[in-house]
This record gives structure tokens, sequence and C-alpha cells, in this order.
């Protein structure tokens, strides 16, 4: 039998560890900004063309590498960072494999020119695919400038699976931003395709945030700070009403490096326990400062999961600064009269007597009639249509179940037989339906009692709504007396330029008005003014998330996004009528026993379930 266990050559080799540090163009990126700032740099330049599919160039004003080190920088495990294997527990620099130079040079046409201080003449070295083409004497300034063209262009089924510019552009941005977070004291910029989109100068963390994530920031956050013998913890953590729905600006930075870390951000959702809206999440930006030998970065090629030798230790003080943090701030939970807790201390009087506190009755007060509405918000009396208000009779329920009897609805029907939902003919005529806790709408149904989750049904409706809307192409529109200016960072510019048509479909009026801003001058009819900046910031997120799907599925993510936001809110006191209406509106939805995201709006409690509690 013949031997069949070759060495591989060297171009396939490289080509292959190319394929674990270089994935996309973004990687490029990371890998040369972080050579820079290695290199001593205080001035670090970024140009890309194409999203990086054509050209990535990195100019920086560091330390630059002599002919010998030009060429041997190409070399795989070539490294001027670790002589030894112990040099790896002690490591604060950002690259230390050896591998970088070599990845990229494997999969794409690279050229370096870099100098270094006092000399007059400095390298050129190109090289194509790993084969070092030409290296020469040429005039140059200190420090390095790094060109990459035509990435992936001698692996062409690489290059196939790049995604849009867009897609791959907000890559590159988001590697941008962990470097740049990591580094204020040095000045960053970034160009794409001739367009400035970062210009950073030289500061501290907290305008490095704002210039990088927007102004909007600066009355936002929180510091925080703690000194131990084990780790120094600084940065800044934001207000609980500014928590959106995803893990957007979330940063932690050890030793100037991002990294990702479930113990972490488990530390910090603790801390906000009790106080972050529902299904929000709060904006950080941490940095760790300890000893590098108590960290193993060394885990993951990309280097952004690291392990921590005492990780429950310093899970506990990051969790204990950003309450104390938070505690300095006075942001605390509100009460809930649920909770076993005593609070009669808060109304105790100093001085004095304490009388018996007395309440008037009265007597003739039926919870079943009319009410008037004037504690429910003008916004949620327009999502919510009013019925005659003159008229107290009660036939919209007796068509809510008139409807599931109607041939054509197959689907209500087969919802209404698995629920077995038929009036209570006595409790239908003195319209017995209550609100719960001003969440559940609660009646009585032949098989038992019927409980509604008020929200997810209101959402359910709009959604439908907007659904239907979208189909014709366009959402009704509330034209806004002044132009409300919507100020983005530079990545989520593009991304709202492109993405103009859907939200325009989705009811708002807007246009390009320059400097990373959008002048807004129609919403949808539903929402509330003071609410622009949230909504779109949140539909841009979803839209974000979406894009790389079909165009039905953006839609559908939209007009999930902006229901949720709409529909009325726990806590909300609806009216006999308005309860009514939304009812109504309910059971001539499609799906009325399900939201849009799938939880269940609609629970019936049997006769024989209640009997059994008996």
């Amino acid at each position: 039998m013949s031997d069949i266990i070759k060495l591989l050559p060297d171009s396939v080799a490289n080509q292959i560890a190319a394929g674990e540090v270089i994935q996309r163009p973004a990687s490029v990126i990371k890998e040369l900004v972080e050579n820079s700032v290695d290199a001593g740099s205080t001035s670090i330049i970024v140009h890309v063309k194409d999203a990086g599919r054509t050209l990535i160039q990195v100019i920086d004003n560091g330390n630059g590498m002599s002919p010998t080190d030009a060429r041997m920088a190409f070399e795989r495990h070539a490294t001027s960072k670790i002589s030894n294997a112990e040099d790896i527990f002690t490591i604060k620099t950002k690259g230390f494999r050896g591998e970088a130079l070599a990845s990229i040079a494997a999969v794409a046409q690279v050229e370096l020119r870099t100098n270094t201080a006092n000399e007059e003449l400095g390298t050129s070295i190109i090289i194509n695919g790993s084969v070092v083409e030409k290296q020469e004497a040429v005039q140059q300034i200190q420090g390095s400038n790094f060109i990459v063209k035509n990435l992936f262009y001698n692996i062409p089924v690489r290059r196939e699976f790049l995604k849009s510019d867009n897609y791959e552009l907000s890559l590159i941005v988001e590697d941008f931003q962990r470097v740049a977070l990591a580094h204020p004291e040095v000045a960053f910029s970034l160009y794409h395709n001739g367009k400035e989109m970062f210009n950073l100068p030289k500061s501290i963390q907290k305008q490095r945030i704002l210039h990088l994530f927007g102004k909007q920031f600066d009355k936002t956050l929180i510091p925080v700070s703690i000194k131990t013998n084990l780790v120094e913890i600084n940065g800044f953590v934001s207000l609980p009403e500014t928590a959106k729905t995803k893990n957007s600006e979330q940063y932690f930075i050890v030793n100037n490096r991002f990294i990702k870390h479930r113990s972490f951000y488990g530390a910090v959702m603790r801390a906000y326990n009790n106080i972050l809206p529902e299904r929000k999440q709060p904006q950080y930006f941490l940095f760790f400062d300890l000893n590098p030998g108590e960290i193993d970065i060394n885990i993951h090629p990309t280097k952004t999961e690291v392990k921590f030798k005492q990780e429950a230790q310093i899970s506990s003080m990051l969790e204990a600064a950003v309450k104390e943090s938070l505690g300095k701030f006075n942001v605390k939970a509100s009460i809930d009269f649920d909770d076993d807790l005593s609070y009669h201390d808060m109304f105790k009087p100093t001085s004095g007597p304490v009388s018996m506190p007395s309440i008037e009755i009265d007597p003739n007060f039926n919870p079943f009639t009319t009410r008037t509405s004037a504690s429910l918000s003008s916004s949620n009396r327009q999502s919510i249509s009013k019925l005659n208000n003159t008229k107290d009779n009660l036939s919209n329920w007796e068509d809510l179940y008139r409807g599931f009897e109607e041939e054509g609805k197959s689907e209500q029907k087969v919802f209404q037989s698995s629920l077995n939902i038929e009036p209570d003919n006595k409790q239908q005529e003195t319209g017995s339906f209550m609100q719960f806790r001003q969440k559940y709408i609660i009646t009585a149904v032949k098989s038992g009692i019927m409980m509604i989750d008020q929200k997810r049904a209101h959402e359910r409706i709009l959604y439908d709504r907007y659904m239907q809307s979208l189909k014709n192409e366009r959402l009704i529109v509330q034209n806004m007396l002044h132009p409300h200016i919507f100020e983005v960072n530079a990545s989520d510019y593009d991304l709202l330029k492109e993405a103009l048509p859907e939200f325009r479909i989705m009811g708002f009026e807007m246009e390009d008005f320059g400097k990373n801003s959008f002048a807004v001058t129609g919403i949808p009819v539903d929402m509330k003014t003071s609410d622009i900046d949230t909504r779109l910031n949140e539909l841009l997120m979803s839209y974000r998330e979406n894009r790389l799907n079909s165009k039905l599925e953006i839609k559908e993510s939209l007009a999930r996004s902006l229901a949720k936001f709409n529909a009325i809110t726990y806590g909300t006191k609806l009216d006999t009528q308005e309860i009514q209406e939304l009812i109504s509106d309910l059971f001539s939805c499609q799906s009325p026993n399900l939201a849009p995201d799938g939880k269940k709006i609609v629970y019936i409690m049997e006769n024989d379930e209640i009997a059994s509690k008996f």
C-alpha cells in the first residue's frame, strides 16, 4: 500500500490558517489596527473601499519596521511580542500569535511601506498570495502603511460568502469601534469610499464614548468605579429608562481589549434587577485593569473570549460597583405592593396622635356601568376606537360570539371550538366583564372564565392593521408642525438611508438631513412625538437584525416592533366600552389567541378546574 499522508504546500497551509483569523474584511481591519496600536501609534487612519472587498488601507505613525522586520513580519509564527510560552500569560499587547500578516498575505494582494525613526529611507514590500514579489527601499515617513487589495481574490468561494456591502461595513464599524473605545488616547479616523465616517481626536473615556455613539449618551450615563487588589473597574452604565430591547452598546474592555463574557453580563443584569423596563437591557462601557497573569486570552483566535482565574470574585465586585453607582444616583425599583413587605413606617406621622383612617362608601356604585375614560391617555384612546358612549348596549359583545358562527371564518371557528367559548347568557345581559389589575380582561363564558391579556390583545390588533396597511404600501401618517431632527451614529446613518423606503411605508416621513441626521416630518398616527427617537432607534435595530431576510420578513418584523411600541401598556385603565371594542377587534383577527411574538392572549379556566379548587 502506498503512503497517503503528505505535507501540504505552504500556500495551501497558509490559506487554511488564514481561515481561522481572516474571515471577512472586518477581520483584516481588526488585525491591522491592533498592530498599529501595539506599535505605539498616536494616530491611525483607515480607508476602506467597497466595504473592504476592493481596498483596505491602514496608516499609522507608530514605530515602523526595519527592512528585515518588514520581511519577517509576513512569516507564520513570527512575532515581536513573545519569546517563550510563559510570556503568553503576561502579555498586554493585542496580537502575539504571529499569524495575522501571514494570513492576510495568503488571501490578498498586499503592500507594506514602513520606516523607523531617524532613517532616511524606508522599505516597500509587495506580496501576492503569500509570494513575495518585490522588496525595495522607498521614501517613507516614520510608521507603517498597509495596503490590502482584492481580498479573497484567490479563494472565490470565500469571497462569494461575503454579504452585502452595508452588512460588511457594519461589521467593520463594529470592530473599529471596539478598538477605538479601548484606546481613547489614540486618534482614529475611518473613511469609506472616500467619505469620512469617524474622526476621533485623542480624548478621555466619556468623550470617546460620545464621539463614537452619539451625544445623546451625555446625560444618560452613570460613572462606575471600584479599585481592589485584584481588579480596577471604571466606566459608565446607562440609566434604566434609556434601556433598549437588544444588547447594543454593551462593552467590556479588559486590559484595553474588547471581550465577551457571560458571567460579567449576568453581574450587570443582576445589578439592574427590578429596575429595568420589561425586556429591556442597559447600555454599559466598562473597563477592567488587572494583572495579565489572572487572564487566559489564548482560547480563541479572535481573542474576544477569555478565562479568568478568579471569575466569581470579579463578577461579584462588578455587580457591587454597578449597584453602588445606581444607588448614588437614586435609581431604585418601583414598589410592588404584591411583595411581602411592610410600609407602615412610610405613613407613620412624625408627631400627634394616630387616628383610624376613614373612607366614604357609595352604596349605589355599580362597577359595570359605563365610566368616563379621563384617566386614559389620549394616545391610547386613539389606539382603541371608541363606541358611541350614548348607547348603553352590548351589541358588540354579541357580535363577538356571533362572529364565531359565520361561514368562511374557519380558523376562528376552530379556535372557538378548541376553547369551548360560548357566552353565559345571564352574564351577557348584565355585561359582566371587568379589568383585573389593569392587566387582564375577565368575563364569564359557558365553559368557565375567559381571561384576556390586554396588552398582547392590542398588539395582535395593531399588528394585523399594520400588515394590512403594508399590503397597500402605506400607513396613515400624522404630519408634524415642525420637523424633528433624528441623529444617528455613522454606521446607522448609511443603514437608515438604505431602510428609508421601508420606514416610509411604516408611516415615517423623513429625509436625509446630512451630518448623520434625518428630518422627520410625519409619524404613524398612533405615535406620540415624544417617542420618536426611541421608536426609530428600536425600529432601526429591528431592521439591522433582519436586513438579510426577504422584504416580507423585514416588513413583518417592523410591524411587530411598531405594534409592540404602540399597544396599550399594563396599568392602563379601560372603561366598559373600550373593553368591548378591544375584544371585538381581537376576535376579528385571524389569530386571536396568539400575540405577534407567539405568546398566548386568551386563557379559559374551565368550570371543572374552578370546581376543583373548592
